[in-house]
Order: C-alpha cells, then sequence, then structure tokens
C-alpha cells in the first residue's frame, strides 16, 4: 500500500515505488543542505551538553571529596589540586593512624596469625583485607595478602616504589638512630 508521500515521492523519482520510495525519499532529505546543518547542530548541541553534564559531575565529585578532607572542608575556594594533594596527605594520615593503632593495640581477630610485619606491609594491603573480610569470611577461604606488587607502582605515588606514609616512618626511624 502506498501513501500519498510515498507515491508523489515515487511520482518524482522513475521507477522507484513501495520501500525502495522510502529509500529514495530519506536520501533527498539528507541531500538537502539545511537538513544537514540541523543534524549537525542538534550533534553538536548534544555533545555539549554531555560535556557540561559531565563538568557539572567532576565539580560535584571535587565538591563531594573535599568536604570529606577535614583540612579543606569548611575553606570556600580550593583548586583541584590543592584537593587531591590534601586527599592524599590525608589518606597518609589515616594510614599512619592505623598502623599506630596496630602497632599499640595489636592486629584484631581477623588479622591474627597473619605474616604481617607492620614496618614493611603496604598498609593499602592490610586495608583492602579489612575491607573484604566479610566477604572473605562468606566464602570460607582463608585470608592472605596479595602479592607484593613492587613492579607496578600505583599511579597516584608519582613512580614511587614505596608510599608515601611508608616513607614518613623511614625518615622518622633513621632521625631516631
Amino acid at each position: 500500500m502506498v501513501t500519498s508521500n510515498e507515491s508523489s515521492v515515487a511520482n518524482q523519482t522513475p521507477g522507484v515505488t513501495g520501500v525502495s520510495a522510502l529509500s529514495a525519499r530519506w536520501a533527498k532529505l539528507r541531500a538537502d543542505p539545511a537538513l544537514q546543518r540541523s543534524a549537525a547542530l542538534r550533534a553538536r548541541l548534544a555533545r555539549r551538553e554531555r560535556r557540561n553534564r559531565q563538568r557539572i559531575l567532576r565539580l560535584q565529585e571535587f565538591h563531594r571529596l573535599r568536604s570529606m578532607v577535614p583540612t579543606i572542608a569548611q575553606t570556600p575556594n580550593v583548586d583541584k589540586v590543592t584537593v587531591i594533594e590534601e586527599a592524599i596527605k590525608y589518606i597518609d594520615h589515616l594510614h599512619e593512624a592505623l598502623r599506630n593503632k596496630f602497632t599499640e593495640r595489636g592486629l584484631p581477630p581477623s588479622l591474627q596469625g597473619m605474616p604481617i610485619d607492620l614496618e614493611t606491609t603496604d598498609m593499602r594491603d592490610v586495608v583492602r583485607l579489612l575491607a573484604n573480610n566479610t566477604e572473605i569470611r562468606s566464602t570460607g577461604r582463608p585470608l592472605s595478602l596479595p602479592p607484593p606488587a613492587d613492579s607496578i607502582p600505583h599511579p597516584c605515588e608519582r613512580q614511587r616504589n614505596v608510599p608515601s606514609y611508608l616513607l614518613k616512618a623511614k625518615s622518622l626511624r633513621k632521625q631516631d638512630r
């Protein structure tokens, strides 16, 4: 069944009927420069809107990160680099506090009996173990430290082989001598 629009296109295009008439119509529409401009404009507007949404999400995430770091939580104007640097310092501080707690009070029961040397073990591995402790108990697998990742430094550590909180601990031990 051919509609009036299809028949007019079919009449204008000799030898074209039915479904091929529709494709001929779309070919003419695609060839129209005004429609191409509007399609390009719509695509450009969609890209701009997507970039704007991503920018707003990034700003919200930086605001959330800033609110979690006590040293800059109440500061109204802080640039992104400062937020990240202060967040790294705060994480180092938390790792050091956890290390001090473990040395003063001992390891928690979930980590008892594990070969953990608090002087050399990367606290990130210990934190991962503690975070996954409930998951590991449900699977019944024994707790163990992940293999050392000395060969691949974490990108946030600026190509250091040792995390910054361990460097601080080593420098303090050298000063005590």
